[in-house]
């Protein structure tokens, strides 16, 4: 998995993220691409396409000598400026949404970018996380931290019903769900028949058609 360190915030390629993404691969939108490490992979893997969305004018240069295009976008002012509509097949958000003060409009409005049938895939932190409701419960403890489920960056922080009610209010059908959960927790949700799961996954994973 290739990474990079740029500032104080830990960038690497989402497979997890493009695992989700049906084969062949066409044109891909990547919002919040960062220094292109994910959109460079999906490249990699014979993408037609790969477009970023970035605001960091240094990750805007250093992922433009890995993707197609990377264009700086005011995703809360207007979020489709001087992008093509109907041009593209998948859209991704890895751990993006959570990140802006209106998610629901920007994915709404992002959904003209999409071909006819085109499709969302995301990645979205849970925080009914066990690390974030036991502290919170037993000593009333909600500590940010630099990166994480409580990171200083996230504006809006989402269960699992919130992201599903987010996704299809946006004018998405979920095709497809999955989970970030760690190796340890994975024995938990067996022997618990997967009704702890809410408490164990870290992340939820969606794809979803545009309706």
């Amino acid at each position: 998995m290739s990474e990079t360190l740029v500032g104080q915030t830990h960038f690497q390629s989402r497979e997890d993220v493009i695992a989700l993404i049906p084969r062949p691969l066409g044109r891909i939108l990547d919002v919040g691409c960062g220094p292109g490490l994910t959109g460079a992979s999906l490249r990699n893997a014979g993408a037609v396409e790969v477009w970023g969305i970035e605001r960091d004018p240094a990750l805007v240069d250093e992922a433009a000598t890995r993707l197609t295009n990377v264009v700086s976008v005011d995703l809360e002012g207007d979020p489709i400026a001087g992008l093509p509509i109907g041009h593209f097949d998948v859209i991704v958000y890895a751990d993006v949404l959570e990140h802006l003060v209106d998610p629901w409009t920007v994915l709404s409005r992002q959904r003209s970018l999409l071909r006819p049938g085109g499709l969302m895939v995301a990645s979205i932190p849970n925080v009914r996380h066990i690390r974030v409701t036991l502290p919170l419960l037993l000593r009333g403890r909600w500590d940010y931290t630099d990166e994480g489920l409580l990171s200083r960056g996230h504006v809006r922080f989402f269960t699992t019903r919130s992201m599903r009610q987010m996704i299809t209010g946006a004018g998405y059908r979920i095709n497809r769900e999955g989970a970030g959960i760690a190796p340890k927790a994975q024995l938990v949700s067996r022997l618990s028949l997967g009704r702890l799961d809410d408490l164990l996954v870290r992340d939820r994973l969606f794809v979803a058609t545009s309706t």
